[in-house]
């Protein structure tokens, strides 16, 4: 892998961290139990559930991009390849309109 392939991929890698920090600054000071499986879709729409999908999206990203690279990550590969489609149906999910909501 050369340089600037490694440079984009920790950019992307930031992306996803910074996300994150906020995501973890919303679960701080967002009330979760007030949600429940009939009233999710009012989730998706608060800087909590906003910031969580565009962090699992961007994680996917970068997991996508070591996949490709052919780098595997020997202490987490397992965790990896349990999450990698979910992950991948949520950047699905917040980077291209669904057929349905």
């Amino acid at each position: 892998m050369n340089k600037e392939k490694i440079g984009i991929l920790h950019r992307h890698w930031i992306w996803a961290d910074k996300i994150k920090l906020l995501l973890q600054k919303e679960i701080s000071v967002a009330d979760l139990h007030e949600f429940n499986e009939k009233n999710f879709s009012n989730l998706i729409i608060t800087p909590y559930g906003i910031y969580m999908f565009i962090w699992y999206g961007l994680l996917f990203v970068v997991l996508e991009g070591l996949k490709q690279e052919k780098i595997i990550i020997p202490d987490i590969d397992n965790e990896i390849e349990e999450i990698y489609e979910s992950l991948r149906l949520f950047r699905n999910a917040v980077f291209h309109i669904q057929n349905q909501y």
